[in-house]
């Protein structure tokens, strides 16, 4: 009993209370990014999490009776706040978006494989290290593309609001 507390505690610390910290610091510089970004990553993460946990890939402690509450933390804190960072970077830092994707999916890879090794979580089902790679990967370029896809959306909209505007002004 006391070690899943602890292990709750973990998760709510490190998976949520920590990573929005940093996600409030970001939403004072980037608040678009963080209303556009947080929601997406945070659906993919769900899809993701449930996916893995209903099929025995992962289990992360503590095991509850719902057994993804256990990750919702990181679901609702840590991947929507990477998700946002990562496009933040792209774009405040001009980092290369194949970089920026590739670098974070390791930095997590490396980080979820680090979490196994400390036990609070276990693979099964043939889960390995490789498949965690693509399951941070596939997402991450998701969000990227659903990024690029709304600001060209939004440019396109401005330029027919712009066109709209001066029409009637003409008139």
């Amino acid at each position: 009993m006391v070690n899943g507390v602890m292990n709750m505690l973990f998760n709510v610390v490190f998976g949520l209370l920590l990573p929005w910290i940093v996600g409030l610091w970001l939403c004072k510089r980037e608040t678009f990014i963080v209303l556009v970004i947080a929601p997406i990553s945070s659906v993919l993460a769900f899809v993701i999490n449930e996916i893995g946990v209903q099929l025995g890939y992962w289990v992360v402690f503590p095991v509850l009776r719902v057994e993804t509450l256990s990750v919702y933390p990181l679901t609702i804190g840590l991947y929507p706040v990477l998700g946002s960072l990562m496009i933040y970077s792209i774009k405040v830092y001009k980092v290369h978006p194949m970089i920026a994707v590739l670098a974070l999916t390791t930095i997590t890879t490396i980080s979820e494989i680090l979490f196994v090794i400390a036990g609070k979580a276990v693979y099964g089902n043939g889960w390995n290290s490789f498949y965690t790679f693509l399951s941070y990967f596939i997402p991450y370029s998701i969000v990227y593309f659903y990024y690029t896809f709304l600001m060209k959306l939004l440019k396109k909209d401005k330029g027919i609001m712009e066109e709209g505007k001066s029409l009637r002004q003409e008139h």
